[in-house]
């Protein structure tokens, strides 16, 4: 009988962790997506040769969505990714992507990420679009994010 009761104790406890933990990550990311979203003035366009309808402005939202991966992610374990991690097919940031992967630019081309590393640890990042010509020019538009180091 106690033991029953023990066990039965103990899977009300686990229960009420996870419930817990769910609602803290839930409210992390939350938290991420604003803090993010805040830091869309951290993505700086340089100056552009013939913007179009699919210029620099449709970037934005793709890189603040990133941003909140990369915010999330680095809420639960107090680092970025290193440029490595980012390149990797099997990255941990897709699992902060509703769409499980990083997407390509809106000009089809890969997200230019960098890690930057300090004591060991990286600590910040810049993250970029190389523009429609896709190569690193004058048109790339910017972002790192905003965390002092």
């Amino acid at each position: 009988g106690s033991t029953l009761r023990s066990m039965i104790r103990n899977t009300r406890v686990m229960r009420q962790e996870r419930a817990a933990f769910r609602t803290m990550r839930a409210a992390l990311m939350i938290a991420a997506v604003v803090a993010a979203s805040s830091l869309g003035s951290a993505c700086e366009s340089m100056p552009s040769k013939g913007a179009t309808a699919d210029g620099p402005e449709s970037v934005y939202p793709q890189l603040v969505t990133l941003q909140a991966a990369l915010e999330s992610y680095w809420a639960e374990h107090g680092v970025f990714l290193t440029t490595a991690q980012w390149y990797d097919p099997e990255s941990p940031l897709n699992d902060y992507l509703r769409t499980g992967t990083v997407p390509s630019d809106p000009w089809g081309n890969a997200y230019q990420y960098q890690g930057i590393e300090q004591d060991g640890k990286v600590v910040d990042y810049i993250l970029q679009s190389y523009g429609p010509d896709g190569v690193d020019s004058d048109d790339d538009i910017e972002c790192s994010n905003g965390h002092p180091a």
